[in-house]
């Protein structure tokens, strides 16, 4: 289960109007939902958003297969998640689709919510991982937030539990998070123009801020060098 609503864009692709409404009603809980009821649709919403994370496609649809708009996404927008939904007579296009590198998980109809769900789940987890910073000036502020985010948390909490147990001064355990916040600041800074950087980079600095160097932060440190401190001192 997705524990929280992702920022991340998911974008559904179905000619079912029935289907993309029960799909959209089951998923706008855990990520954004996009909608497209065909191959040309599903392209507008791509050229219209750069926050699209998966794409979730039909294969049978009239004006266009779904292999082919996923062939399309490979090329041009590579950072994407692709699956594909199949019934049994297309399982060979979806094979093939597979062997080129275009679908990351096909799934054959009819599917069942929960296995979608975990899915999705997986889909979303896999793009933040291989997004890498070359990919930056093609995703959306969003995006690259919430992946930079993600790197952050992991790199703070390391710090801040070996700072709890092995730093005798909080001013260490302070330079050892901004020198982490300067650590992504300069990747983002190489990847990006200044303007856009900037904006990215002061919501970054405002969640490092409120998360790791807020006076209740701060103050929870502080006890746990303390009392490690004073142990060391018994022993």
């Amino acid at each position: 289960m997705i524990a929280k609503k992702s920022r991340l864009e998911v974008l559904f692709v179905d000619d079912e109007e029935q289907t993309l409404k029960y799909l959209a009603n089951a998923f706008s809980g855990i990520c954004i939902v996009r909608l497209a009821s065909n191959v040309t649709e599903a392209l507008a919403v791509l050229q219209q958003s750069r926050n699209v994370a998966v794409v979730v496609t039909d294969q049978m649809m009239p004006g266009g297969l779904g292999t082919e708009l996923l062939q399309w996404v490979s090329e041009n927008r590579p950072h994407i998640v692709r699956i594909l939904t199949t019934a049994y007579a297309s399982l060979d296009a979806a094979i093939e689709s597979i062997n080129r590198g275009e679908v990351f998980r096909f799934v054959e109809k009819p599917w069942s919510l929960d296995d979608l769900e975990a899915l999705l789940q997986e889909a979303l987890e896999r793009f933040q991982k291989r997004l890498a910073p070359e990919a930056y000036a093609a995703v959306g502020d969003d995006i690259i937030l919430q992946n930079l985010s993600g790197q952050v948390v992991r790199d703070c909490e390391a710090w801040k539990l070996y700072a709890m147990h092995s730093l005798d001064r909080l001013s260490d355990y302070e330079a050892g998070i901004e020198a982490i916040a300067n650590k992504y600041s300069g990747t983002v800074r190489e990847f990006l123009p200044d303007a856009r950087a900037d904006q990215i980079l002061l919501q970054l600095d405002q969640f490092i801020d409120e998360r790791y160097l807020s006076n209740k932060a701060l103050a929870q440190v502080q006890v746990a060098v303390n009392q490690s401190f004073n142990l060391d001192i018994n022993h």
